[in-house]
């Protein structure tokens, strides 16, 4: 017994002498360990769920989405913050307020909430999440050379609406009567 106290001893004097080489190890702490995925949504070129690496920024999530459009807030984004797991990023358009709960899932509403399509302003259109100006204009042209729309998938037909902004605006809008 005395021999293994004397052992145990000698095993902790070493691990916790000082170090004579100046070198000081720090053990990391537990990160992910494989890729990450994040949402990025508003005006980018490519909306969508990239695959990153761990330690990205959001500026490597707006490249992978290929890129911010021309109007494109990018003050409304802090570029060099890391991007976490399952992240959403929204990018505003010059003039249009980030939405206030880009991570939570939306509301439910009434008929009564809903935007009429077919019959609202560019302002009234600029509420809907990821519509800022260039897109609520884009709506209203639309309708004015195409006529009322018949379907509420046809917003896919709009320059400007992909799928992405389509699937986050498709519940908030009606067709009216």
């Amino acid at each position: 017994m005395l021999i293994g106290a004397a052992l145990s001893g000698a095993v902790f004097f070493l691990l916790n002498r000082p170090s004579d080489s100046g070198v000081t190890v720090i053990t990391p702490s537990p990160t992910q360990a494989g890729p990450i995925q994040a949402y990025i949504t508003g005006a980018v070129v490519s909306p969508g769920v990239y695959t990153l690496q761990p330690g990205s920024r959001v500026n490597d999530l707006v490249e992978a989405a290929g890129g911010a459009l021309p109007e494109a807030d990018m003050t409304s984004v802090n570029l060099a913050k890391r991007v976490s797991d399952e992240d959403q990023v929204y990018v505003s358009s010059v003039g249009e307020a980030p939405p206030t709960t880009v991570n939570e899932t939306p509301p439910t509403t009434s008929r009564s909430d809903l935007i009429d399509i077919n019959q609202a302003s560019a302002e009234q259109l600029m509420t809907l999440p990821g519509i800022g100006e260039v897109r609520s204009r884009a709506i209203v042209d639309y309708r004015t050379e195409v006529g009322r729309f018949q379907r509420i998938d046809q917003l896919l037909d709009v320059p400007g609406i992909g799928s992405v902004t389509f699937e986050g605006i498709r519940d908030l809008v009606t067709l009216g009567t």
